[in-house]
């Protein structure tokens, strides 16, 4: 986790990253600032979020990060996240909570009703 005596690098783009983090791919810091303006989330925020994630395959952080901007859906809040399969393959999911929210910003959507029978 990161400390409040941790060294900042700033990027081209003005963006604080920790310096634990400086070493990722360029690509995850674009897309990490595409989430940020997607969401109105400071990228620092998100950065700290990515430091649970770091062990694992670039490919698998892109995956999440692009699900997450491709609809909306904040991780901050778990309305994305990850599963391991039984071969030990991670993949990410939409939470009920991601699901909520999607069905909830739908203009067409005008509430549910349920009956017990």
């Amino acid at each position: 986790m990161s400390t409040a005596n941790e060294q900042i690098i700033c990027t081209n783009q003005g963006q604080s990253i920790p310096s634990d983090l400086q070493n990722l791919p360029d690509i995850l810091i674009k897309k990490i600032s595409q989430l940020g303006l997607t969401l109105s989330i400071d990228p620092s925020e998100l950065y700290l979020w990515l430091e649970n994630y770091l062990s694992l395959e670039t490919s698998t952080i892109l995956s999440l990060i692009h699900l997450a901007i491709t609809y909306r859906l904040d991780p901050l809040m778990g309305e994305v996240a990850l599963w391991t399969d039984t071969e030990k393959q991670v993949h990410p999911s939409i939470t009920i909570d991601g699901w909520m929210k999607i069905i909830n910003c739908h203009p067409t959507f005008a509430g549910i009703t349920f009956e017990e029978e």
